[in-house]
């Protein structure tokens, strides 16, 4: 099984990108918005150790 994408979503970008990299030792960079410009978003990337990917 692999994970593609992962939605964390929180009510303010700034605390959750700190709590998520907190809890997961990834610091999401910032990564553009959707459509429209309305809603920011930050993305990370994870490699896994049994695939090397």
């Amino acid at each position: 099984m692999s994970l593609d994408h992962l939605v964390y979503a929180v009510p303010d970008l700034e605390e959750g990108v700190a709590a998520f990299a907190g809890r997961t030792g990834v610091l999401p960079m910032k990564g553009g918005s959707h459509p429209g410009g309305t809603t920011p978003r930050r993305s990370g990337r994870c490699r896994s150790s049994s695939t090397g990917a």
